[in-house]
């Protein structure tokens, strides 16, 4: 049996949500459970493609309920190194690469506690612009 995964990223209170909702359907409709990655608290400005949906979490709690795999997309979706990381190095920018422990330590912590705030515990980690280093791999473990 093929296995594909159908991964959606930057998902955030102020996504497209017109374009999420038919999105969902879709997969509904062909029971598909998509890896989503949603980001905490997002200060990403290119990030925000409509208003502020004030249910966001509720939604993100609905998608897990139904099976969906629910990721951490890093904190704040904020690039603020000039480091693509060590594994995959795709971009020249970061918001984990070339930080110190104690910085990336925080960002993980504050993204957490927002999904415990909301009832929810991702078992999985998605770096943002895919740049993370070996630090970042100490902090999460």
């Amino acid at each position: 049996m093929k296995q594909i995964i159908i991964r959606l990223d930057d998902a955030c209170p102020t996504i497209a949500h017109e374009k999420w909702e038919l999105m969902e359907n879709i997969l509904d409709f062909h029971n598909l459970s998509p890896l989503v990655g949603v980001i905490p608290l997002n200060l990403d400005p290119a990030m925000r493609h409509s208003p502020t949906c004030t249910n966001f979490w509720e939604k993100v709690y609905q998608w897990a309920q139904k099976g969906w795999n629910i990721a951490m997309h890093g904190c704040h979706h904020k690039f603020i190194s000039k480091e693509s990381g060590t594994f995959m190095p795709i971009n020249q920018y970061s918001e984990f690469a070339g930080l110190s422990w104690e910085k990336q330590s925080e960002l993980v912590r504050r993204g957490w506690q927002t999904f415990q705030n909301h009832d929810l515990t991702p078992q999985i980690w998605m770096a943002p612009a895919h740049s993370f280093d070996e630090i970042t791999l100490q902090v999460l473990k």
